[in-house]
C-alpha cells in the first residue's frame, strides 16, 4: 500500500491508534508516511502532549533535531510536569552537544518520575559524556534496578566499566544486554572488545562474527575479527582482511587504524606508518588516529615527538585514560619521572579500577606506606576478583615492586613468585631445545675452526659498532648509557639488526636444513661482508652523524665469535654481575619481551649456567682482547675509573658528560628505565639476601657458578 494511502486522523482513527501507527511506520523505515500522519495529527490535535511527543520522535528520526526539540519545549511551556518530555529533551540536547541543558532536563525527569528507568539511563549518558563517571554508574545501575531487562542500560554500564578498564565487569554487562537482545550488534561488538582486552581472542572473534551475521558491513565488528585473528597468531589472515576492507571501504578510518595497530605489534613500522598516515588523511582530528601515531613514533624511537601526538589526541578526547597513560609511558622513557607520575595519576583519576595504570605508576616511582596510591592500589587489587590469569601477571609483579619499595621483602617475593607462575603457564618454552643451542655453538666454534676462518676471510673494516651484551639485568643499560653519552656515539639500544642480517644472508644462500651455528663452516668472505653491510644498513635512526653506535641486544652473546670474524674492529663489551643478584633481578622483573627462562627458578639457573659456560668458551677460543669484560659491582663501586677504562677500550677520548648519563634525553625502553635515570647507586649489590629462604631453590641451582 502506498504511503499516501495509509489511514489518517481524518478517517476517524482514534488519536491513540494514530500515534501508535506513526511510531510503527517510523520504526519500519516508512518515514514519509509517519511524517505525513503526524502532520495531520498536529492539525487535528494541536498542542496535545501525545501528538507533540510522537511528532518530535519522527522528526528526530529524520535528523531534524532542532525542530523536535522545539516541539517538546512547546509542550513543556503548556505543561511543565511531563517527565517523558524532559527525558527526551535530555537525550536530544545531548546529541546537539548542549550537555548543560541535557543534564538539567535529565535531572528534572528523574526528580518527577523516580521510577522512570529510561530517564535514569538518558541522564547517565550525559553524565558519562561529562566525565562524571561515578554519577553515570549510579544512573545506569538505577535504570537496570528499575528495569532489569533494559538492554541498552546494560550496554551503557559495560561501556562505563570498559573506559575504567574494568574489562571483566564490562563484559558481564555486555553479555546481559546480549541475553536480553540477541541481535544487539553494538553490545556484541563491545563484548568482543572487552574479551579481546582480557586476552580471550577466540571468544572475542565469535562475538564479532555474530555481529557481522546480523549486520554484514558493521566496521567495528569486521576490524574486531582482524584483531582477534591476529591475537590468535593468524597475522596473515588479519592483514589480508584489513587490506580488503581498505579497498572496499576507502573512506573508512577503522581498517587503516587496525592495520596500523597490528603492524606495530609485528614490528613492521614503515607499513604501520603508511596505514596511520592514511587514517589521519581521512580524519585529521580523530583522537584514535592521533594517539596511534603517538604510539608509532615512540616505537620508532621518536619519543619526544610521540608526546606531541598524544597531546593532540588529548585535545579531542580529554577524558581518555589510555591516552594519559601513554603520555606517562613516553615521559618515563625520557626519564621525566615527575611528568610520568602526574599523567599516570590523572589516568587513575578517570579509571580507578585500572590495575594496568597502577602497574605503570609503580614502575615510575618509589612507593611509601603513607602514599595515598599505596593503599588505593592494594585495595583495587584486593577488590578485583574477576581478573583473568593473564591480567594477574602484571598485578602480581607490580605489587611485588611496591612491597619491595616499602621494605616488605618476603611479601614482595611471594608476589613475584605468584606472578611468575602465571607467566610461565602462558609460555611455550622448551628448556632442552633452548639449552642445546649453547652446546651446539661451543661444538662448532672451536679454536681451530675460528683460526681457520680468520685466515680465510678478512672481514669488514668498520669500527662503528660497540656491542654491549650479557644477561638481562646485569648492568648493561648502565654501561650503554655511559658510552652513548659520549658526543661521538649514538645509542641504538636493543636492536635485532645483527641477527636479521645474518638470517637474511643465510636464508638466501642456504637451504632450510643449514642454520646457525652449523652454517659457520660454509660462510665465505663475501658472506661475512654481506652480513656486516646488511647490519650497518639497518641500525634504526642512526644517520652516521655520530661515527660510532652502541648495540645493546643482549643475546648477541650467541654470536660473539661470528661478530669478531665479520667485523674484527667492532668493540664487544660483556657485562657480568653476581649470579644470584643477576638471576633474582631477572626473576623479579616482568619483561616487555618474553624471556621464557626467567619465570622458574630451576629453568633460570639452568639457563644462566649455560650462558656462563658459553662466555667462558668465547674467552678460551678467541684471541686475548677480542672483547672486554666489565663487572657490574666494580662499575658501581668506582664509576669514574671503570668508565674511563670502558671508553679507552672503545677507542674514545674521555668526556666528563659520560658520568652524567642519567641526564641524557635518549629514550630508554628497557626494564631498567627508572634506574638509569638515577646517579650511580649500590643498593642492588647483594640484593638477593633480603628475600630469605624463598629463593633457596635458585641459590641451590646456581651453586656451581657462585
Amino acid at each position: 500500500m502506498a504511503d499516501q494511502e495509509q489511514p489518517t486522523a481524518q478517517r476517524r482513527m482514534k488519536r491513540e491508534d494514530a500515534t501508535a501507527l506513526a511510531i510503527q511506520l517510523a520504526n519500519a523505515g516508512r518515514v514519509p508516511a509517519a511524517e505525513n500522519l503526524t502532520a495531520q495529527l498536529m492539525e487535528k490535535f494541536p498542542g496535545h502532549p501525545d501528538v507533540l511527543a510522537v511528532r518530535a520522535f519522527v522528526l528526530h528520526g529524520m535528523g531534524r533535531v532542532d525542530d523536535a526539540i522545539g516541539l517538546l519545549e512547546q509542550g513543556l511551556a503548556a505543561n511543565p510536569n511531563l517527565p517523558v518530555f524532559h527525558s527526551n529533551l535530555c537525550e536530544m540536547n545531548r546529541q546537539r552537544g548542549d550537555l548543560y541543558k541535557a543534564s538539567a532536563h535529565g535531572a528534572q525527569a528523574v526528580a518527577m518520575a523516580p521510577n522512570y528507568a529510561e530517564a535514569h539511563n538518558n541522564l547517565g549518558i550525559v553524565q558519562f559524556e561529562q566525565q562524571d563517571y561515578d554519577a553515570a554508574q549510579a544512573s545506569y545501575e538505577k535504570a537496570v534496578s528499575l528495569n532489569p531487562d533494559f538492554a541498552e542500560a546494560h550496554n551503557n554500564l559495560g561501556n562505563l566499566f570498559r573506559i575504567r578498564e574494568n574489562f571483566p565487569e564490562g563484559a558481564k554487562h555486555y553479555e546481559q544486554a546480549i541475553a536480553l537482545n540477541p541481535n544487539y550488534v553494538e553490545a556484541l561488538t563491545n563484548a568482543g572488545k572487552a574479551y579481546l582486552s582480557q586476552q580471550e581472542a577466540a571468544k572475542a572473534e565469535a562475538l564479532f562474527r555474530r555481529a557481522t551475521e546480523i549486520r554484514p558491513e558493521h566496521m567495528d565488528a569486521l576490524t574486531g575479527i582482524a584483531a582477534a585473528s591476529h591475537a590468535q597468531g593468524n597475522s596473515n589472515y588479519a592483514l589480508t582482511l584489513l587490506s580488503r576492507l581498505t579497498t572496499q571501504y576507502p573512506k573508512e578510518v577503522d581498517p587503516f587504524l587496525m592495520m596500523g595497530n597490528l603492524l606495530i605489534e609485528d614490528h613492521k613500522l614503515p607499513g604501520a606508518e603508511a596505514a596511520v598516515k592514511q587514517a589521519l588523511a581521512l580524519d585529521p582530528e580523530s583522537a584514535r588516529s592521533l594517539a596511534l601515531m603517538g604510539r608509532l613514533k615512540r616505537e620508532m624511537g621518536h619519543t619526544e615527538e610521540s608526546i606531541d601526538w598524544f597531546k593532540k589526541a588529548l585535545e579531542q578526547k580529554d577524558d581518555a585514560a589510555d591516552i594519559l597513560n601513554q603520555i606517562g609511558v613516553s615521559h618515563m622513557e625520557l626519564g621525566e619521572m615527575d611528568e610520568a607520575k602526574a599523567y599516570f595519576e590523572r589516568a587513575i583519576g578517570i579509571a580507578p579500577d585500572s590495575l594496568r595504570i597502577y602497574t605503570n605508576l609503580a614502575n615510575a616511582k618509589k612507593f611509601t606506606k603513607d602514599d595515598p596510591h599505596y593503599q588505593a592500589f592494594l585495595q583495587a587489587a584486593e577488590q578485583n576478583k574477576t581478573l583473568t590469569d593473564h591480567e594477574k601477571i602484571g598485578v602480581h609483579y607490580a605489587l611485588g615492586k611496591v612491597f619491595d619499595d616499602v621494605g616488605e621483602s618476603e611479601r614482595a617475593m611471594a608476589e613475584f613468585i605468584e606472578g611468575a607462575k602465571y607467566k610461565r603457564a602462558e609460555l611455550d618454552y622448551n628448556p632442552q631445545a633452548s639449552l642445546f643451542l649453547f652446546d651446539r655453538i661451543a661444538e662448532v666454534f672451536t679454536k681451530e675452526a675460528i683460526e681457520a676462518k680468520k685466515a680465510e676471510v678478512g672481514g669488514h673494516t668498520t669500527d662503528a659498532p660497540v656491542f654491549v651484551l650479557g644477561m638481562p639485568r646485569s648492568g648493561s643499560t648502565l654501561t650503554e648509557q655511559i658510552i652513548s653519552s659520549h658526543s661521538q656515539v649514538f645509542g641504538a639500544g636493543e636492536i635485532r639488526s645483527f641477527n636479521q642480517a645474518m638470517t637474511d644472508v643465510i636464508g638466501k644462500d642456504f637451504s632450510d636444513s643449514i642454520r646457525y651455528p652449523e652454517v659457520f663452516q660454509f660462510l665465505s668472505d663475501d658472506h661475512m661482508t654481506r652480513i656486516a653491510d646488511g647490519y650497518l644498513a639497518n641500525i634504526p635512526n642512526w644517520t652516521g652523524g655520530e661515527p660510532r653506535f652502541t648495540d645493546k641486544m643482549l643475546t648477541n652473546f650467541f654470536y660473539v665469535g661470528l661478530i669478531h670474524i665479520a667485523m674484527p674492529n667492532a668493540k664487544i663489551i660483556h657485562i657480568r654481575r653476581n649470579p644470584i643478584d643477576n638471576c633474582v633481578s631477572c626473576f623479579t622483573k616482568l619483561f616487555r619481551e618474553d624471556l621464557p627462562y626467567s619465570y622458574d627458578f630451576n629453568e633460570l639457573a639452568a639457563y644462566y649456567k649455560k650462558y656462563d659456560a658459553l662466555m667462558a668458551h668465547w674467552k678460551a677460543v678467541l684471541p686475548k682482547g677480542a672483547y672486554y669484560e666489565q663487572q657490574y659491582e666494580d662499575l658501581v663501586a668506582d664509576v669514574d675509573g671503570q668508565a674511563r677504562a670502558l671508553l679507552d677500550f672503545a677507542g674514545l677520548d674521555w668526556e666528563d658528560q659520560c658520568l652524567e648519563f642519567y641526564d641524557a634525553k635518549r629514550p630508554v625502553k628497557t626494564a631498567s628505565v627508572a634506574q638509569v635515570r638515577e646517579p650511580i647507586y649500590t643498593r642492588s649489590v647483594e640484593r638477593w639476601k633480603k628475600y630469605g629462604t624463598a629463593i633457596q631453590p635458585l641459590v641451590n641451582g646456581l651453586d656451581e657458578v657462585i
